[in-house]
């Protein structure tokens, strides 16, 4: 241990690991590549700096998203709140109750494919 280099506090260096899922990594390799960066330097950059990594325009897209996603999920409880009652009252689905619970899977299938496909 005698041999061994004292840092000067807060300059020892760290190693850290991250998963990325596919696109992730391919669209973090496309910006280094596009700001003639290493993998590795642009993700430091990105963490170090004060600035956030999405852009006001971004986050506002995305803050729209999900109020439109908790939109649908208001109207879909609402469906279903509807035939519970319905059918606690006559023990009977009528037809129009079953189109309404297939609307309310649809419109749940396609909140699941929009939250799959936010991205920052």
């Amino acid at each position: 241990m005698a041999n061994r280099q004292t840092r000067e506090p807060g300059t020892s260096r760290q190693r850290v690991v991250v998963y990325f899922k596919g696109y992730e990594y391919d669209e973090l390799s496309e910006e280094a590549k596009k700001n003639d960066l290493s993998l590795s330097a642009y993700c430091h950059n990105l963490t170090t700096t004060k600035q956030s990594a999405l852009s006001y325009s971004d986050a506002s897209g995305l803050i729209s998203e999900l109020k439109e996603v908790k939109r649908l999920l208001a109207n879909i409880a609402g469906n279903i709140n509807q035939v519970a009652k319905a059918v606690n009252y006559s023990l009977v689905i009528p037809d129009d109750d079953i189109d309404t619970v297939k609307n309310s899977r649809l419109a749940v299938n396609r909140i699941i494919h929009a939250i799959n496909n936010l991205r920052p």
